[in-house]
């Protein structure tokens, strides 16, 4: 239900979003993604209902498709500062029971790997850091735990005080920060917390409470993009380190959902 998924790719320069070449694979919603605006790589979502493991690697100019994750899914999460030949795939969701999975693949720049499986089965985990640093923290069904992932190993994180799914995502391991998500029931949330590598604590607010948004960038230079209020929200905003400032231009196109 909701609004058609889209194959749009665009490129944020700082000030405004610039229109580049669509996926190759055609239009899709709840997939994951990272690297660079010259050499990214986007993995799962869907179409089809049941989820993908379609993987396609952008060059700066165009996307290739590529070898498929082991595991179809959609709502899995990135090492969302993973580069094009060493990306992260943790949980998701499936086509069919149990629909929720533990699965974490790794890509190399050319096939997917099966490794050390989550300690919990989840989807839309807040993903941070990088193939071999991982933090994943929250996510479906409400989770308040947090694991981090050294590249072979699974371990305890710092957990947050409520359980919540679908928040944004930047900076590393150890300086990590989430925000905005979702609660039980229909509330959409504007809070903020950063990570110092053992606890989280509260940061000031977005501008506006939302859900299913996507992040980049770093503790003290992060960027919340898109995502859900009642609607689909182009809202794009900056963070400093101490305050979140909205970019009056925001994304060409309201979407949720988004890598």
């Amino acid at each position: 239900p909701g609004p058609a998924p889209t194959a749009n790719t665009l490129e944020y320069g700082g000030l405004s979003w610039m229109s580049l070449p669509t996926l190759a694979s055609g239009a899709r919603k709840h997939l994951a993604g990272c690297g660079t605006t010259t050499a990214g790589v986007v993995f799962g979502g869907t179409p089809p209902s049941s989820g993908t493991g379609n993987t396609e690697e952008w060059n700066g100019s165009a996307w290739t498709e590529q070898n498929n994750m082991g595991t179809a899914r959609y709502k899995n999460s990135p090492a969302q500062n993973g580069v094009q030949t060493a990306a992260l795939s943790v949980g998701g969701t499936l086509g069919s029971s149990p629909y929720q999975t533990n699965n974490v693949e790794e890509y190399d720049g050319s096939s997917w790997t099966a490794v050390t499986v989550l300690p919990a089965t989840v989807n839309q985990m807040s993903g941070i850091g990088i193939q071999t640093a991982y933090l994943g923290v929250g996510g479906s069904p409400y989770l308040t735990a947090g694991f981090e992932y050294d590249g072979t190993n699974w371990t305890a994180g710092g957990s947050l005080s409520v359980g919540t799914n679908g928040a944004g995502s930047c900076g590393t391991q150890t300086a990590g920060m989430i925000f905005g998500g979702r609660v039980s029931g229909p509330s959409r949330l504007a809070t903020t917390q950063k990570y110092n590598g053992s606890s989280w604590s509260p940061q000031n607010v977005l501008g506006s409470g939302r859900y299913a948004l996507n992040g980049a960038g770093t503790q003290t230079a992060g960027l919340a993009i898109g995502g859900e209020t009642t609607t689909n929200t182009s809202a794009t905003e900056e963070y400093d380190g101490s305050t979140w400032t909205a970019n009056p231009t925001g994304l060409n196109t309201a979407r949720r959902f988004l890598a």
